[in-house]
């Protein structure tokens, strides 16, 4: 399923379901065939999102595109010429009735964090995880020394506040 199985199903090894911003809730495969162009068995680890695939439409369609006007990368172009990942953050915010989500996934080339809060009936409840070592999100790290989760909370909040919520 796009963006996890819901419950009951499984979403093994990842943590979460459909609606929800832990990884069995918003990891994907992202699968492409395209004969001369990206070698069958290619295996591509950028971070990426569904918006990545845009610049990657326009690209293909041979339609300029003004560089800083798509938020989304070339993610083709990296299977297609064996890229190395680029380090990048994404960002999610998710509101169903009362309850939001909120989390960033901070890859810094070598290394994946991930920081998440949810806030529902007045509660929030806080995550940090160290995808590279932990990409189940089985361990919360949130409450230890040194965590390095105030500078992800600090990057979201200043994310928050550049991109309004619609609704």
């Amino acid at each position: 399923s796009d963006h996890g199985a819901m419950k009951p199903g499984r979403n093994l090894p990842w943590n979460g379901f459909k609606g929800g911003l832990f990884e069995g809730g918003i990891r994907a495969p992202l699968i492409a065939r395209w004969p001369g162009k990206i070698k069958p068995g290619t295996l591509c680890r950028q971070l990426g999102a569904t918006f990545d695939l845009t610049a990657s439409f326009a690209r293909i369609a041979g339609t300029p595109v003004a560089k800083g006007q798509l938020d989304g990368i070339d993610i083709l172009a990296h299977a297609e010429r064996k890229m190395k990942p680029v380090a990048r953050d994404l960002y999610w915010r998710a509101k169903r009735g009362e309850r939001t989500w909120w989390a960033i996934h901070h890859n810094n080339g070598t290394s994946d964090l991930k920081y998440t809060r949810r806030k529902e009936d007045g509660k929030i409840d806080e995550w940090f995880f160290n995808l590279t070592e932990d990409p189940g999100e089985s361990k919360n790290l949130f409450a230890l020394p040194g965590n390095h989760s105030h500078k992800l909370k600090v990057k979201l909040a200043g994310w928050e506040s550049r991109v309004k919520a619609l609704r």
